[in-house]
């Protein structure tokens, strides 16, 4: 915030939606109003107690797509408690009474396309802007006064403008138009890419937020001069921009696809507020300087510069660590993920306007930090959304396995390839597409016939596993005796090569343990000396795993490794846990460190220490921290191969995973621990028969039991699960005794039956394929 004021602070979160919280909007100082992608808004009244809470005390429905804006609509004479506008991707604009649930009183009815933006207009009136590449105003009686014609592509949001009659609209055109009633005055240009928002602020300026990752400020005095350009959000999409009113601390506010609120004062920003999700599609102010929230993980908040409106410290305290959670994985963390996919490129919703080229054509579009696969019906005139793309991997066809097809992807003057498996029936094709998005069944047929009619052209991938290697001498399903091949070989396993979980934004981590060495105890802080050479190792390893790392440059990352792990039990510990498990992927580092004896880096001392913050050992290095526990699991998993790895350690572990409770790991803990036990299972394999012959039988059972917990779960994590399988079939595939072992635990078979019919289309191929085996 501002010199002089208080920081914005978590004052409540409104739990409630079943999809992202795409708007949201104050409509008195104890009620705020939310719309959502699950097609519903809702009314949330402020419960009386010690911190602010709010209770959802209406529902309403009417809407049969995705809710993109709502706004309050001042009291009128008709209408004493004002309206609630929202504004759909049906292109209808509802009006409903807040304090009366389920429809709308009124429908505004003209839009031919998505409506984006509503906003409540002068003289009783409503503003609306569409993909149709107009705005309107209305009358609260349901009539269009006016039509905004003269954009080339949507309009994206319009407000008034301080001059009554006057109104101000932007473009995926990329220009910002004055209007004088239905008359275009002239437009401004300046932004590089499409313009998302508009805001007037106190002093009368017009401020605009971008697609480019800028804001401007704009004189409307002066024909529109640019006076200022604001670079933010690290030069991610600005989706929304609101003014503070008159006589507050702060200027404007700012979200992003970045995940953040920016709040804005004399054209530099005063704070930036992290948020557990991707993106924050819009914030808006109240009437008492507070800031509301809509945030694509499904909630709403609630911010404060005022102590008196601060969330319980419980609350604070558990939104601070969902922080914490999401800026790990924001930090390059994707768990190992497959995909490589460049969405920077990509074309933003405003593409869905533009008719397809020919029936079935398919396209990639970037809606927030998601990205959606629309297909093009001729027959309907409109693109249909078919799915959202995970973790997209671009390809090239010389690079794929033997038996694909590919088809071309229109990605905004891009072809992106996508596989089919080559004599496949379209139907299977078809309903795997349809099971990995959870779409309704009644698209089979288009999707079968968009795959009949593309099936000897190239083509996105939804997160196809590369094919694994096989292990020598190993045994290969469908490669039995007499050369006969009677089962199929899995594009999924046995894997051979150990599971590393590398990858990590080195400016980032540097930064962290620079601001917490700062405040570290003068017997665990580093000097600046330890500290570049702590850097410099990093540096080596994370522009190249495979690198060599000199007994001179071990010497001197290998003491400030060991104070780093000295640091405070719990979250201060996350960055120098973190440096360790990105130095243990390196075979040199590993190799050097687990050579020594009696130090805090030799492979007993951190074995032990890793096992405790992962909770599978009781002792002192419990740190009692959700990322430090899930960066233990990692390092556990970068710790096999090389020399001395923990690949020689397998019956140790085996004991410990029986007996641990997994059910309260994070989504990412489950994926780092799935990763621990599929290197043990290579670790196995790679042993040989004996190792097999003893282990396996164990190791089988740990797998079964945990694939178990994993798919009671409420909502399990498709590619913990899948890794899992992964494990399974490695070491089923080493021999026919495990296909056997396999066969006789009841629990094994009832997991691997239950995958087999998952909605998760990696899940269910690996499934499928291990159930061929054991059958």
């Amino acid at each position: 915030a501002g010199e002089g004021s208080q920081p914005f602070v978590l004052s409540a979160t409104l739990q409630g939606h079943q999809a992202d919280v795409r708007t949201i909007c104050e409509v008195n100082e104890s009620t705020i109003a939310t719309g959502s992608l699950d097609q519903l808004a809702k009314l949330w009244t402020s419960v009386p107690g010690d911190t602010p809470e709010y209770a959802c005390t209406q529902t309403y429905q009417g809407h049969n797509r995705y809710i993109y804006s709502i706004a309050f609509i001042p009291p009128t004479a008709e209408f004493t408690d004002g309206l609630i506008a929202t504004g759909s991707v049906d292109t209808n604009v509802h009006l409903y009474l807040p304090e009366v649930g389920d429809g709308p009183v009124r429908q505004l009815i003209g839009h031919s396309m998505a409506v984006c933006c509503v906003r409540a207009g002068p003289n009783e009136t409503v503003l609306s802007a569409s993909w149709d590449g107009t705005a309107k105003v209305w009358g609260l009686d349901g009539t269009c006064q006016l039509t905004l014609e003269g954009h080339q592509k949507s309009v994206l949001s319009i407000i008034a403008h301080p001059t009554p009659g006057k109104y101000i609209t932007c473009s995926a055109d990329r220009t910002i138009r004055i209007w004088n009633r239905d008359a275009c005055m002239g437009a401004m240009t300046g932004h590089t890419d499409v313009p998302r928002d508009l805001a007037i602020l106190p002093n009368g300026n017009l401020a605009s937020c971008a697609n480019d990752g800028t804001v401007k400020l704009w004189n409307l005095d002066s024909a529109g001069m640019c006076l200022q350009t604001l670079p933010a959000h690290s030069g991610s999409y600005i989706y929304s921009i609101a003014a503070f009113p008159s006589g507050a601390n702060a200027d404007f506010a700012t979200s992003g696809e970045d995940g953040t609120v920016t709040v804005w004062k004399d054209g530099a920003i005063a704070q930036s507020i992290e948020l557990p999700c991707n993106s924050v599609w819009r914030v808006t102010t109240r009437s008492n300087g507070d800031l509301l929230v809509a945030c694509d993980d499904g909630c709403a908040r609630v911010f404060s510069a005022d102590q008196g409106r601060y969330a319980s410290d419980d609350a604070i305290a558990t939104f601070t660590e969902h922080v914490s959670q999401i800026a790990l994985a924001k930090a390059g963390e994707a768990d190992g993920k497959i995909g490589d996919l460049d969405t920077s490129n990509l074309v933003g919703p405003e593409r869905l306007t533009t008719p397809g080229d020919s029936d079935g054509q398919i396209i990639m579009v970037k809606d927030g930090a998601k990205v959606m696969a629309h297909a093009w019906s001729a027959a309907e005139n409109s693109w249909n959304c078919i799915g959202e793309v995970e973790n997209a991997k671009e390809t090239k066809p010389a690079g794929a396995p033997p038996g694909w097809q590919h088809f071309d992807v229109e990605l905004d003057n891009r072809k992106m390839i996508c596989r089919h498996k080559m004599g496949d029936n379209p139907f299977l094709t078809a309903q795997r597409f349809l099971d990995e998005n959870e779409l309704d069944q009644g698209l089979l047929d288009q999707v079968v016939d968009f795959v009949e009619k593309n099936a000897t052209a190239p083509t996105l991938e939804f997160s196809q596993a590369p094919t694994a290697p096989v292990v020598p001498g190993a045994y290969v399903p469908g490669r039995g005796g007499g050369g006969q091949s009677a089962k199929p070989v899995s594009d999924h396993f046995p894997v051979q090569d150990f599971i590393m979980m590398a990858s990590v934004k080195l400016e980032g981590l540097a930064k962290t343990l620079e601001g917490l060495n700062a405040s570290a105890s003068p017997e665990t802080q580093l000097d600046a000396e330890a500290l570049d050479k702590l850097k410099a190792g990093l540096t080596v390893v994370s522009n190249n795993p495979t690198a060599p790392f000199p007994n001179d440059m071990y010497f001197g990352v290998a003491p400030a490794c060991a104070k780093l792990l000295a640091w405070p039990v719990g979250d201060s510990r996350v960055p120098g846990m973190d440096a360790v498990r990105v130095l243990l992927s390196n075979n040199a580092f590993r190799s050097a460190a687990f050579k020594e004896v009696g130090t805090p880096l030799s492979l007993p001392e951190l074995k032990t220490f890793m096992l405790e913050t992962a909770g599978l050992l009781e002792g002192p290095g419990n740190a009692g921290s959700v990322p430090c526990q899930m960066l233990a699991f990692r390092a556990l998993a970068n710790a096999f191969g090389g020399d001395k790895g923990l690949q020689d350690h397998v019956a140790e572990f085996l004991p410990l995973l029986e007996r641990f409770d997994a059910s309260k790991l994070s989504k990412h803990s489950q994926i780092a621990l799935s990763t621990f036990i599929l290197n043990c299972a290579v670790a196995v394999v790679r042993k040989g028969d004996a190792a097999v012959a003893e282990l396996g039988g164990e190791l089988l059972r740990v797998i079964g039991h945990r694939l178990d917990l994993q798919l009671q779960a409420a909502a399990p994590d498709g590619e913990a699960t899948y890794r899992m399988l992964v494990a399974l079939g490695t070491l089923i595939g080493s021999s026919e005794i495990m296909v056997a072992v396999a066969m006789s635990l009841p629990e094994v078979a009832s997991v691997v039956t239950v995958s087999a019919g998952s909605t998760n289309v990696k899940v269910k191929l690996v499934a499928t394929d291990v159930r061929k085996i054991m059958s």
